[in-house]
């Protein structure tokens, strides 16, 4: 379903023992690869650095690194440009941070 407005995420996963992670949005997505920067997590006290972000449905995920401390809560976090994140009519994402982000 397409709104009048980009998608806007409504959950988000990170399985801490392996850095794999997801953030679903409410619209389907323009499929494929995306840039990896934008995106920025944090999960039990520390931050986790993505090095892949791939869209494919309604659904963002990827594969992370456990980096340094942080003091911030489980959070996920994108930051454009570029609005990579679309839907199938190229509306974008608004930028989002401190989405809450679940920790499995």
């Amino acid at each position: 379903m397409l709104s009048s407005e980009g998608p806007v995420p409504v959950s988000a996963t990170i399985a801490a023992f392996t850095g794999a992670w997801s953030c679903t949005f409410d619209q389907s997505l323009e499929p494929g690869p995306l840039n990896v920067p934008n995106w920025a997590l944090v999960a039990n006290g520390s931050d986790f650095v993505p090095s892949t972000a791939v869209a494919s449905g309604n659904i963002v995920s990827g594969a992370s690194a456990m980096g340094s401390e942080s003091a911030e809560p489980n959070v996920i976090s994108w930051a454009p440009p570029p609005f990579d994140v679309v839907n199938a009519i190229g509306q974008p994402s608004f930028a989002f941070a401190g989405f809450p982000l679940t920790v499995t």
